[in-house]
């Protein structure tokens, strides 16, 4: 039967604590920064609570402030992030099948083999 002592669970669950707050932090940062305005975000000490501006900034990024920062449309950009994830994607599993395929064709001569 397993031990239950306090002191070394009470340690673990805090490096679980501290992994989970690192993974999370950054994607509650981007969260937050996606509520301010430009000005907000650059200047240095910039606020963990999130700001006043989430609903219109993401109006903005989804109707057409994209095409007027970058010059092409939010429809165009995730139709090239479809076409290269699809592309490398099929690009993996061609060279997995190609791969499986001569692992299981050849036969390959091994030192290190039992039988002789």
């Amino acid at each position: 039967m397993i031990e239950q002592r306090p002191v070394s669970n009470l340690i673990g669950h805090l490096i679980l604590i501290l992994g989970i707050i690192i993974v999370a932090f950054p994607i509650y940062y981007t969260f937050v920064a996606s509520s301010m305005t430009s000005t907000q975000i650059i200047r240095p000490p910039i606020s963990l609570l999130p700001g006043d501006h989430l609903v219109e900034n993401y109006r903005e990024a989804i109707f057409g402030g994209v095409e007027r920062v970058v010059g092409v449309s939010l429809e165009r950009l995730l139709w090239n992030s479809f076409v290269v994830a699809m592309a490398i994607a099929v690009g993996k599993i061609i060279i997995s099948f190609m791969s499986a395929f001569g692992s299981c064709s050849f036969a390959f001569r091994c030192a290190c083999s039992s039988s002789g």
